[in-house]
């Protein structure tokens, strides 16, 4: 008696088919540890083989084949929160690394975008390095920090940097996540002179970084739109770090090394004698 083929199925649909041990898909006969059995020649291959029952009868697969067996759900990583960090970075160096890994792991965010400011409303024009410098130091700092990456959004803008265009580009971009802003205790003072900053408050959460003995200034809005992030940190400002590096001193623990090599390479915040 000659066996029914198998269905029509395309060779790419049968190697789809992984039939684990012990799962029944046939309400009379379960399948055995050892239900592919593969033949030799063409019926060795994926489309030809056949399905063996507990008995050693051929049993092919019915029509309308599933298996039964739960499937757990799986939540994928889009459903995390992810962060932005902006800043002039000017350079970048440890505590910002610190800031941004330690939001990151508490607010178990997904990601942590820096963002280097390209013109700030709050520092005079021509009073930070080129933008195409911090923005090549950002990326170095990273470059080895899972997690955290680099957008160029605010230095590709023309004009003033504001962090209400940058949060709404941010927003069209990750539509159906928490959107947290990490900053720092000081920075949180001024918050209230932002541009926009009700409006910057329904669209994301803040992050504050504080250290120990730092007291909380009174935010605007809602206690619901901050996060406290208490830490000890690493005691490092960056206009401290700049007059270092202007006389020739790299502070051990500062600045990654990727970062003070490339200071060295373009001789930046060194004062040249004319």
């Amino acid at each position: 008696m000659k066996h029914p083929r198998p269905p029509s199925l395309t060779p790419r649909a049968w190697l789809t088919y992984r039939i684990p041990r012990k799962v029944q898909y046939h309400p009379q006969k379960p399948i055995s540890k050892h239900a592919i059995r593969p033949r030799k020649g063409r019926q060795s291959q994926p489309w030809n083989r056949t399905i063996w029952g507990s008995s050693g009868d051929f049993m092919p697969f019915p029509p309308g084949f599933a298996l039964k067996q739960p499937v757990k759900p799986f939540k994928p990583a889009f459903h995390k929160p992810i962060g932005l960090f902006g800043g002039t970075f000017d350079p970048p160096h440890c505590g910002h690394l610190f800031a941004a890994l330690l939001a990151k792991r508490r607010l178990g965010l997904e990601r942590v975008i820096l963002i280097p400011c390209g013109r700030p409303p709050h520092k005079p024009k021509g009073g930070i390095s080129p933008a195409a410098d911090r923005l090549a130091m950002t990326k170095l700092a990273v470059k080895n920090q899972p997690g955290l990456e680099v957008s160029p959004i605010e230095i590709r803008r023309r004009g003033t940097s504001y962090t209400i265009i940058t949060v709404q580009a941010m927003r069209k971009r990750f539509p159906h996540r928490d959107i947290f802003f990490i900053v720092g205790a000081d920075t949180a003072r001024d918050l209230s002179t932002w541009k926009r900053h009700q409006e910057l408050m329904s669209l994301v959460r803040f992050a504050v970084i504080a250290r120990p003995g730092c007291r909380m200034p009174a935010l605007p809005g809602s206690s619901g739109n901050f996060v406290l992030l208490r830490t000890r940190g690493i005691p490092l400002a960056s206009n401290q770090l700049r007059r270092k590096l202007a006389s020739g001193k790299f502070p051990p623990g500062s600045i990654p090394t990727s970062v003070a090599r490339y200071i060295r390479m373009r001789g930046l915040y060194i004062k040249r004698k004319v």
